[in-house]
């Protein structure tokens, strides 16, 4: 989650909303979006007295790599393939929304598994931005059993990194990086999975059991524990669904704990409240579909907060205050502000027939004011979808039909930076947009 801090300025405006976006014809031209600052996507790393992004490779470019892949499958091992199509840069945006490009250094840390022995490189970058040097993981350069850095909320030079779902972290003043948990007990449980083989499910074929050791992990608020989803305690039971459970790791201790586990549901780690209580979303499947509700647990007390019934999780304030949920029937569904303080409950938008929301993703603008997120409409249409806490009013912005979302929009201040793609042409841009609310 990416710092917020209200200290942009509206330097005059790209595209102004007035009561409503405008509602733009299909023949709409990209300048009547907003301002192109760049032409490759853009990913928000950090926001300060600038913003940070990392470039994205583009469609066209992901496409021509997968062909040459195709034809030499060697080249999915090759960090050098990609590169040679694409090179990442950090974007910075500041105050008066000038951008400038920053100076990066690349890294590159040597992965062993505890376990297993396994090895992979890791490739990182780095900047020199408003917090100090600010590291992140490469694009599209890491293995896909690797996850991204995950920065301790109170020691920036410690990252949290998951391989082959255990954990690991990267001291970045050293470059070094430490397992953390029992990994002898890791590999024991691997070599006993391998050892006994596949299993038979309900659809009569053979299966491998996964073990997942530690997964989706999450540091505390105060940076003293680790809260993580595991099936180690019910990998070797009859239970052959794979149920995970919630544990915990203690930063100091290095000891891990089982703190919840429930008969016929799955949780997904998904964040902490401000007041160091893990928030789950518990779901379980009914028929066809997963039924879900978002939790908040207290791990020393082991006492479950029911938040929301029969919603999805999809955002968290970045003071931690707010939680926005998804609440789905058959024909419509329900964007909904959770307010953790009062329990307050509020509707920010219900969609329409045949309206779905399109990529379940949420930013919050610095001051907590405002919040934006996309829909997509029945006719493959797509749209920015923007809510005034302050007004309880929403905004709107169609975009044409030969333009879609490339990620989520996220907040620069009081703008918006949005990467639109032209599916036809496959050319990328990342536009500047004002949403001036009058």
């Amino acid at each position: 989650m990416a710092s917020k801090k209200s200290l942009f300025t509206a330097a005059g405006s790209v595209l102004v909303a007035g009561a409503l976006f405008s509602l733009l014809a299909s023949t709409a031209s990209t300048q009547s979006l907003g301002k192109v600052i760049e032409t490759s996507p853009l990913a928000l790393v950090e926001e300060g007295q600038q913003a940070y992004f990392v470039s994205l490779p583009t469609q066209k470019q992901l496409n021509t790599l997968n062909q040459r892949i195709s034809s030499n499958p060697d080249l999915s091992k090759d960090k050098q393939a990609l590169r040679s199509l694409y090179t990442p840069k950090i974007v910075a945006l500041d105050k008066s929304l000038g951008k400038k490009d920053k100076q990066t250094t690349r890294h590159e840390v040597n992965v062993q598994d505890a376990a297993t022995g396994e090895t992979t490189t890791l490739s990182l970058l780095s900047y020199d931005g408003d917090k100090g040097r600010t590291f992140l993981a490469e694009p599209h350069a890491n293995a896909g059993t690797l996850s991204q850095l995950k920065t301790n909320p109170k020691d920036a030079s410690k990252h949290l990194v998951e391989f082959n779902f255990g954990l690991y972290v990267l001291d970045t003043n050293s470059m070094k990086l430490q397992p953390i948990g029992d990994h002898q007990a890791r590999k024991a449980a691997y070599e006993k999975k391998n050892a006994e083989g596949a299993h038979e499910l309900a659809d009569g074929h053979d299966h491998p059991k996964v073990l997942y050791w530690s997964m989706d992990a999450v540091w505390s608020p105060d940076g003293t524990q680790i809260a993580f989803v595991s099936n180690r305690s019910t990998i070797e039971t009859e239970d052959q669904s794979g149920r995970m459970s919630l544990w915990l790791h203690d930063v100091r201790t290095g000891k891990e704990t089982l703190v919840h586990e429930r008969a016929g549901m799955q949780p997904r780690m998904v964040g902490w409240t401000a007041d160091n209580r893990v928030l789950l979303e518990e779901y379980t499947r009914v028929g066809t579909r997963n039924v879900a509700s978002v939790i908040a647990l207290d791990p020393k007390t082991k006492q479950r907060t029911l938040l929301a019934a029969d919603a999805s999780f999809i955002s968290q304030s970045d003071d931690r205050q707010t939680l926005i949920v998804l609440r789905e029937a058959t024909d419509s569904a329900e964007l909904q502000a959770l307010q953790l303080a009062t329990g307050t409950v509020t509707i920010l938008y219900k969609t329409a027939a045949g309206e779905t929301f399109r990529s379940h993703l949420v930013d919050f603008s610095a001051d907590h004011s405002k919040l934006v997120t996309d829909l997509q409409g029945a006719d493959g249409t797509q749209a920015l979808l923007v809510y005034h806490f302050t007004t309880a009013q929403t905004d709107r912005l169609s975009l044409p039909l030969d333009k879609q979302l490339t990620s989520a929009a996220v907040w620069a201040g009081e703008q918006l930076v949005v990467g639109v793609e032209n599916l036809k042409e496959l050319t990328s841009e990342t536009l500047l947009m004002s949403v001036d609310h009058k």
